[in-house]
């Protein structure tokens, strides 16, 4: 019989004993009142219902496994599923709210490009999880980790699918605020020369307008991953789906470069931070004398206007499409801009909100 593998909550530190407090020294912390957290292994069971093949992650809010679940005869049956699961002592407040928002935002969209949720679970004597279907291509950064910058009708497509996703999300009213390649997973493993089905995930901090998820933060925090942020998340000010199109324009960057958009000195210090950032964007593709060098132009296009500090002055998701329509050869889904949309410098964000359509409205 394997030893059990225990873990400490406060600094994710495992061990095989059950000592009096974590063997961390620079943690220490005696163990929760409900016991150590229990590592599940390959061959264990969770909650009766899932037989776990291995741990996928182990996170600061708790762990997510690849499981199968059983069916009566306590068989394992496909399709494979990654279940998050959150520390017993991460099972109350805020992470309980943010996993709960989860799981009712994937339930709402229900769209071809966004995680697929199978079910959320909450009841005493139980830590909670989430079950989704597991995507088996990992994520788009392990995809550019392994083949390096990709071809621009690679790129365009995958930041198309990114878009249908957050073009739906938006008409309910939902901004993901922390998209990057980290949380866009493909469906399956396959090489770089076609574009694989990718789905958005990890919409745990997402802001949900006039209802779910109101109030998990609280106003001026920074939310988000600074690589990929918005001037308007360094700023502290209210999310909209400008925020979302601007760190799409990141992901597409790096997509394309194998390169985060935006370099920082100290990407904790965010208000030194929020002026590299400025210095920064829109950031420029190397394209003079390639092949596809009308591609590049197009995408840089897109560029300059996703990637700029005004939310105002950003194109709004359909325009993009509209624009990426162009590089894919494709008749417009929805309408491309019929000019150049000019940068100007602007007075700093400004609160916008939803239309039915996903399309800016100033106050």
């Amino acid at each position: 019989m394997s030893a059990i593998t225990r873990y400490c909550a406060r600094c994710l530190t495992t061990f095989e004993s059950t000592p009096e407090a974590c063997p961390n020294m620079s943690c220490g912390a005696p163990p929760p009142a409900t016991g150590w957290g229990v590592l599940l292994g390959p061959g264990d069971t969770l909650d009766r219902h899932y037989r776990i093949i291995k741990a996928l992650a182990v996170g600061g809010a708790g762990l997510t496994y690849l499981a199968r679940e059983l069916d009566e005869n306590d068989e394992p049956q496909e399709p494979d599923l990654a279940i998050k699961v959150l520390y017993s002592a991460r099972a109350a407040g805020p992470f309980l709210r943010r996993l709960s928002t989860e799981a009712q935002i994937l339930q709402d969209l229900n769209h071809e490009n966004i995680v697929r949720c199978r079910g959320f679970v909450h009841r005493e004597g139980h830590d909670p999880y989430l079950v989704t279907l597991f995507e088996r291509g990992g994520s788009l950064d392990g995809f550019v980790h392994r083949h390096g910058p990709l071809a621009p009708l690679v790129a365009a497509d995958i930041t198309r699918q990114i878009l249908l996703a957050l073009d739906v999300a938006h008409q309910r009213g939902v901004v993901h605020r922390d998209l990057k390649p980290d949380n866009v997973l493909l469906s399956d493993d396959q090489g770089p020369e076609e574009p694989p089905l990718v789905r958005v995930a990890d919409f745990g901090i997402a802001k949900v307008s006039g209802g779910v998820g109101q109030g998990l933060t609280r106003t001026g925090a920074f939310i988000g991953t600074p690589e990929y942020a918005s001037p308007e998340q360094f700023a502290g000010a209210q999310p909209s789906w400008a925020t979302d199109v601007f760190s799409a324009g990141g992901v597409l960057y790096y997509m394309l470069t194998a390169r985060a958009p935006v370099n920082f000195t100290h990407r904790l210090d965010i208000e030194s931070s929020y002026d590299e950032l400025l210095q920064q964007i829109p950031p420029r593709l190397p394209g003079h004398g390639r092949a596809d060098e009308t591609d590049v132009q197009i995408l840089q296009q897109i560029l300059d206007n996703t990637m700029v500090a005004d939310p105002n002055q950003r194109w709004t998701v359909r325009q993009v499409i509209g624009r990426l329509d162009l590089v894919l050869g494709r008749l417009p889904t929805f309408a491309a801009p019929t000019m150049d949309v000019q940068t100007k410098s602007g007075t700093g964000p400004k609160t916008l909100n939803f239309t039915h359509e996903g399309a800016p409205v100033r106050d």
